[in-house]
């Protein structure tokens, strides 16, 4: 768990944890510099809670990303002297079901290839109200192909997500990866589908906490008719999905560079929807995934890709 002045809701996230049904687990939590009263409850819950760890980020890379792209690198480094068979990611600020790490190690057991599953989530609003309970059937959180996940980075999202041993010590996450600025939680899924395999659970693991202070608080689900057409303009698209490739060109490039998409993303146009159409790359909003197909064509998502 990587946290950030979440004295408001960390209390019951961590009760969420400690009320799991499996209960061979250890909580690593990684603070970024809280000013707020975050580290004192966390170190009253420690008192009487022997699973749970408590570290600060001391490197210079500071924020949201940052701090989980560190706290990944130093549980792979073994920084904290745990022997693991799994590692699922935590945000500070939500509600896990009970079953959450009974039901995704069980997906995950047996699997000797680097693996990662996430799953379905429901949202609430501040004071735990439900405002939507099914996120897969309003957004769409399935790849079809697995290819798609290239192309979008609202498949899989990082408070569901469990992956194994295998997989954090198959990936290498660098300087340029920890201050890319792109979402730890995307590059792990990239890297998934690239060096083993990913699988998503219907099963609806999470509250997911949805608030004005949180860093992805801007849901599509709740914008007026005026607002989604700003975001679906032409030079909006252009600059989200360009964000998007050039985040999955660098991971190409770092695990499988004789891909046939590196070269897909660099040339675009005719090129670049022809793999979109024989892929059946797809979105489930239709504006969306329309809006993609035209930005494609035209290349006006390079601008925003750092290519070589």
């Amino acid at each position: 768990m990587a946290v950030y002045n979440g004295e408001k809701y960390i209390e019951s996230q961590i009760e969420s944890i400690l009320n799991q049904s499996y209960h061979n687990w250890q909580l690593i939590i990684q603070d970024d510099g809280s000013t707020d009263g975050t580290m004192k409850i966390i170190e009253k819950m420690k008192k009487t809670e022997p699973r749970i760890s408590v570290t600060h980020n001391t490197t210079e890379f500071h924020g949201a990303y940052e701090n989980f792209y560190v706290l990944l690198n130093r549980t792979k480094n073994g920084d904290f002297g745990v022997d693991y068979d799994y590692v699922a990611l935590s945000d500070q600020d939500d509600i896990w079901d009970d079953a959450r790490l009974a039901t995704e190690k069980k997906r995950l057991d047996g699997n000797n290839c680097p693996c990662l599953v996430y799953s379905n989530y429901s949202i609430i609003d501040e004071k735990a109200n439900v405002i939507l309970n099914d996120a897969n059937a309003q957004i769409g959180l399935v790849p079809h192909p697995s290819e798609a996940i290239f192309f979008a980075n609202a498949y899989v999202w990082g408070n569901t997500i469990m992956f194994n041993k295998n997989l954090l010590l198959k990936i290498n996450i660098t300087k340029n990866v920890i201050t890319s600025g792109h979402p730890h939680d995307a590059y792990l899924a990239k890297a998934a589908v690239l060096l083993g395999n990913i699988e998503y659970l219907e099963d609806k693991l999470v509250k997911y906490r949805r608030f004005s202070g949180n860093v992805s608080a801007s849901m599509w689900y709740k914008l007026s008719a005026k607002e989604l057409l700003k975001k679906l303009a032409p030079a909006k698209r252009a600059e989200t999905l360009g964000v998007t490739l050039d985040q999955s060109y660098q991971i190409l490039k770092q695990y499988d560079s004789n891909n046939e998409l590196l070269n897909v993303i660099v040339e675009g146009g005719v090129q670049g929807v022809e793999y979109l159409l024989k892929n059946r790359i797809k979105r489930k909003q239709f504006l969306r995934m329309f809006s993609m197909y035209i930005v494609f064509m035209i290349g006006t998502y390079k601008k925003w890709v750092k290519f070589d």
